[in-house]
């Protein structure tokens, strides 16, 4: 009898907190939504573009990074887009040189896997934190990019 006396407590104790939970968010100036995909907050100063908005950048000159892991990038990336995966940002050696090309940029678009990919969203914090300005995220990212018909490359040049 005190075993099921001590899961009631538990059951109620667990749907008393959810209620709660549910009522906070609900009236929080920010909520977060509960039946939608996880997408952290833009870093401060950064932008947030479609494709269409993207391919306009692109001809006033925008550099794009492409956030996902080469081989990706090989198998096809927008024209021009430098490579910089999200855990190669921090390794000084192998994105100093594209950090220098980065920072020369009027504007940069970052993009990676699409709205669940999170590597655009940690190399646009990381470039914001060394000072980048003129940073514009593509939720939408290659697949976005692709499904709007815009020009694609492969390889490992940009």
């Amino acid at each position: 009898m005190r075993f099921i006396d001590t899961l009631i407590g538990a059951v109620a104790l667990v749907l008393l907190a959810t209620t709660m939970g549910v009522i906070l968010n609900r009236a929080s100036t920010d909520p977060v939504g509960l039946l939608t995909p996880f997408r952290p907050r833009l870093p401060a100063r950064v932008g947030e573009i479609d494709a269409p908005t993207a391919r306009r950048f692109a001809l006033l000159g925008a550099l794009f990074v492409d956030a996902r892991e080469p081989e990706a990038y090989r198998a096809g990336h927008i024209p021009g887009a430098l490579n910089l995966p999200a855990e190669q940002v921090e390794d000084r050696p192998v994105a100093g040189d594209l950090l220098a090309r980065i920072r020369e940029a009027r504007m940069v678009v970052i993009y990676c896997d699409g709205p669940e990919c999170l590597a655009s969203f940690h190399v646009a914090r990381r470039l914001r934190v060394l000072g980048l300005e003129n940073l514009w995220l593509m939720p939408v990212g290659w697949p976005g990019w692709e499904a709007a018909g815009n020009p694609r490359t492969t390889g490992d040049t940009p």
